[in-house]
């Protein structure tokens, strides 16, 4: 999965934080297969990326709910690596920010996992409501 944070992205402000000062971008995920799945993101010159990952959905603005595990750099090269065991028609939101405020780039996210499909949504979060802006489906080995 490729896209861009951009000065267009919404802002929020992360766990501790009062001032939304972090671009992000909220891809929601539909996995057909149980299994662990691996999240790593990729960024040219290696911009310093964050993951999180939650089910069911993200509120902005109480950034610790459905949180299921974060990641800073486990993918080395700053970049996020994360591992979960996922159940399949259940719905999963990974948010794609940066470690540092106000940083635009583009990215990528190789998704693997169980050797079926996982339904991916770019998704705009805004005050408690959902819209899907554009859909893929990704097939994993």
């Amino acid at each position: 999965y490729s896209s861009a944070l951009t000065t267009s992205s919404p802002k929020y402000a992360r766990s501790g934080g009062t001032v939304a000062l972090h671009y992000y971008q909220a891809i929601e995920m539909i996995p057909y297969a149980n299994g662990s799945f691996t999240f790593r993101s990729y960024t040219p010159g290696n911009k310093d990326m964050y993951g999180y990952l939650y089910k069911d959905s993200f509120n902005p603005f109480n950034v610790t709910k459905n949180l299921i595990i974060s990641n800073d750099d486990g993918g080395g090269n700053f970049q996020f690596l994360i591992k979960a065991y996922l159940q399949s028609n259940n719905k999963y939101i990974l948010i794609v920010t940066t470690f540092g405020s106000n940083v635009i780039t583009s990215y990528s996210v190789n998704i693997s996992g169980p050797g079926n499909n996982i339904t991916v949504n770019l998704i705009n979060v805004a005050i408690l409501t959902t819209t899907t802006q554009s859909m893929l489906t990704i097939f994993v080995l």
